[in-house]
This record gives C-alpha cells, sequence and structure tokens, in this order.
C-alpha cells in the first residue's frame, strides 16, 4: 500500500509554488509504502534508528521470519535475549520490550492515537521511550497516513528545500512559511523533497556553505608565501580536537587567514612527547591590525 494522494494535492502544491511545480512535473507520482499497523510501525522504527536501511530490513525480516506476526504478545514471550540475537542492541530491545508492555496492560492506548490531531498524537508517541518528535512524525506520515506532516527535524527535507530554492540556510522562521504555503498537504510536499534530496532530478545542488573535515570551517596556514604550511596541516586533525583552553596552552593558532606575513620559528615544547619536531607560527600582527586569528 502507498501514501495515497492524487490530482487534487498536486493541484493545489503546482498552484501555490512554482518551482516546486516544475519538480512535481519532472519527478512524477511518487509511490512510498506506508505500514498501517501502529504497534509494528513503532517497533519498526526503533529497530531501524541509528543503522542503515539494509540493515533495518534484514533484522526485519528475521523478527518476522522467526515471530510471524510482530505483536505484543509475541515480542514479550521473545524476551530480550532472543531480541538481540536478531541484531538488535540491548536498549532497543528494552525500548521495545517497554512498549509492548504498556500496550499489553493498556497503558498505551493505540487506537486512541487514531483519534487524536497531529499534535497530540505526536506528543503521545514521543513519550515512549525510543520515539522522538521526529520518528513520531514519521510514525504519523507512514503510518496514520496524515496528510499535513513537514518536519524541521528532518535533514533530508532541509537539503531538498535548499536545493529547490538555492537557499544556503533553512531557518525555523523560513521553514514555518514554507510549512503554511503547503498546508494542508505538507506531506506530499516532504515526498518531493525527500527525492530532491535523493537525486532524483540530475545537476540539483545542495547551496549549504561548504564546511571543513571536521565541520567547523576550513582552517588554513599562511607560509611567508601565502601558501598553506604542509607541516601544520599534518598536525591539523589531532589540533581540531583540543578545546579552546588547550589549544591556547599549545599555541595552536587555527583559522588564520591565508596570505598573512609568517615566519617559522622552532617550538620550545613539542607538540606531542617524542614526535622530535615542531612547526610555531608566528602572525605577524601589523599585517592584520588585532589578534583575532589567535585561538
Amino acid at each position: 500500500m502507498y501514501f495515497p494522494y492524487g490530482e487534487t494535492e498536486i493541484g493545489y502544491l503546482k498552484r501555490r509554488d512554482k518551482r516546486l511545480a516544475e519538480v512535481i512535473d519532472r519527478i512524477g507520482l511518487i509511490r512510498r509504502t506506508v505500514d498501517t499497523d501502529l504497534f509494528s510501525a513503532v517497533v519498526h522504527h526503533i529497530v531501524g534508528q541509528q543503522i542503515s536501511t539494509k540493515a533495518q530490513e534484514s533484522i526485519w525480516q528475521r523478527m518476522r521470519d522467526a515471530l510471524g506476526t510482530v505483536d505484543a504478545a509475541a515480542l514479550l514471550a521473545c524476551g530480550r535475549e532472543r531480541l538481540q540475537a536478531f541484531g538488535i542492541t540491548f536498549r532497543k530491545a528494552d525500548y521495545i520490550l517497554d512498549f509492548a508492555e504498556r500496550v499489553q496492560s493498556g497503558a498505551f492506548d493505540l487506537a486512541a492515537i487514531a483519534a487524536m490531531d497531529d499534535a497530540e498524537a505526536i506528543e503521545a508517541l514521543s513519550a515512549l521511550k525510543g520515539v522522538g518528535v521526529w520518528t513520531a512524525e514519521m510514525l504519523l506520515l507512514f503510518c496514520l497516513q496524515r496528510p499535513n506532516i513537514f518536519s524541521y527535524g528532518d535533514l533530508a527535507i532541509l537539503r531538498g528545500i535548499r536545493m529547490v530554492y538555492h537557499h544556503k540556510e533553512v531557518t525555523r522562521e523560513r521553514f514555518e512559511r514554507y510549512r503554511k504555503r503547503f498546508s494542508p498537504y505538507c506531506s506530499v510536499a516532504s515526498l518531493y523533497f525527500w527525492a530532491v534530496a535523493g537525486g532524483a532530478i540530475p545537476g540539483m545542488q545542495d547551496y549549504a556553505p561548504k564546511k571543513g573535515a571536521h565541520g567547523r570551517g576550513k582552517e588554513t596556514t599562511a607560509k611567508p608565501d601565502g601558501r598553506r604550511c604542509g607541516v601544520w596541516q599534518g598536525h591539523q586533525s589531532a589540533c581540531a580536537r583540543l578545546c579552546p583552553a588547550k589549544r591556547r596552552r599549545r599555541g595552536v593558532f587555527a583559522r588564520c587567514r591565508p596570505r598573512i606575513p609568517a615566519v617559522e620559528q622552532p617550538l620550545r615544547k613539542p607538540w606531542r612527547k617524542g614526535t622530535g619536531y615542531a612547526v610555531h607560527i608566528t602572525v605577524s600582527l601589523a599585517h592584520w591590525g588585532d589578534s583575532s586569528c589567535l585561538r
């Protein structure tokens, strides 16, 4: 079974947004499978947290082959050790068993979730162990098939928005404006942003600023002629892991702008004991005007 939408939703979104209309025309109808059993959907999402889709499906298939129907009674009879034998971590096994026990005892009413509005359902589901707001939103979309789900916590949706509208950043305020524009069919818009983020349209790019190896922007250090110091680059990965206080103590000058006149001098104290060598970069502040480049 696929997420249901058709000409009504497509026509509305195309009238509301010309760029999204172009995306819809190029991609066409999207078929995304849904799981209408809320209990198994919750367990399936917990299993899939922080692992690849392939690993998730492999574990899920082993569970279905062994248990037949994935319900509260079957999971409680299975126990933690057998769940771990399927490839589930002990923490996830505890989350799953806690959820099954709550459903079995009646402490958590699955039928009541279907009668709640989106905000109430997200609050109730995210109160479960191992289920956060993003997981709750995905359950509403791909299980309860709610038509107006638009998750700010979904990195792929944010990437798709950046690619379609050429944004460097999608702030919460900007995201809410898009939510208002696409409502009440945000779920269908989400399907297309996911597709764009996944490369459904060749040639589209992500306009987010490029980051360095450690996600903090590129760190550069200048030689006297303005080129980067190769010896310094050999220590970048080690230096990037230091807190600012340790950087100052060890004389690490990071993020210096390129083409700053600099001289290489021997460092009295080596970078690490036993390395046998060290390089200290002294920046000429006369060419800078202040010490803002020093960390």
